[in-house]
């Protein structure tokens, strides 16, 4: 598993909202993505406060100062990275009464009480799950062939036995962290649930780009795992006013 390189871009925005902020970014699948895309803000950044021709002839003494053009978010050039839509992008703590406020809002968005997994055509669907501690996930073999779930990972151990065509089991996890799931009887079946600590956590899409809930301001652990890049972890600090953008890579 390869180590994670973090190309820093930690870029405060200021905005009209005030206590809750958000914390979002673009994650990358390699330095080099990384650094073209800073470079690009950079770029972008100094065209958008580069000095206009004025239409008028200059004056002898000063007049008011010209209108604000506002401070403009310079934006990278996006592009799909394959496999970037499996990363988990997750805080190791967040206030207990943040987290029981993001745990109602997710169960009531929810579209059926537990988490479920699917097994159809000799694969695990998703191939990479993410939940909350504390909650269940719903095996289902939905494969006319009979298929087993196990894992002896440290967050989990545990085995279903085998599960016949068409029905379903669940598994209760309570602790955070990675638990790698196999099927006995079909040795090249594996898929990953990630078990965040709680629910502030996110899933890129294929350009990278992740939104976090809003959280209160101060000093947050950031972690970003995927299965074949690896993890990282940035120490970071949300502002009382204003949202947090970042820019993270994996090496």
């Amino acid at each position: 598993m390869r180590k994670p390189l973090l190309i820093a871009a930690l870029l405060v925005f200021a905005t009209p909202c005030f206590g809750d902020a958000v914390i979002r970014g673009v994650i990358w699948s390699t330095p080099a993505e990384a650094r073209r895309a800073a470079r690009a803000r950079v770029e972008i950044a100094a065209e958008q406060v580069k000095p206009r021709p004025s239409l008028y002839p200059a004056v002898s003494h000063p007049g008011p100062p010209p209108p604000s053009r506002g401070r403009l978010t310079p934006m990278p050039v996006l592009r799909v990275q394959p496999g970037m839509r499996e990363t988990v992008v997750y805080l190791d703590s967040i206030a207990p009464k943040v987290e029981r406020k993001l745990g109602d809002r997710e169960r009531k968005w929810r579209e059926r009480p537990n988490y479920r997994i699917v097994l159809a055509d000799s694969r695990y669907n998703p191939r990479v799950t993410t939940i909350a501690a504390g909650s269940m996930v719903e095996f289902q073999n939905l494969d006319d062939i009979w298929h087993n779930t196990f894992s002896v990972s440290r967050a989990k151990s545990f085995d279903l036995g085998k599960i016949r065509p068409g029905t379903m089991d669940s598994v209760w996890f309570d602790r955070a962290g990675l638990v790698n799931l196999h099927c006995e009887i079909h040795p090249k079946e594996t898929g990953f649930l990630l078990v965040a600590p709680n629910h502030a956590f996110a899933r890129p899409d294929s350009l990278g780009q992740f939104d976090l809930p809003k959280l209160p301001a101060g000093h947050y652990t950031l972690r970003y795992w995927n299965p074949s890049l690896g993890e990282g972890k940035l120490e970071i600090d949300l502002p009382k006013k204003g949202d947090l953008e970042l820019d993270l890579a994996f090496q």
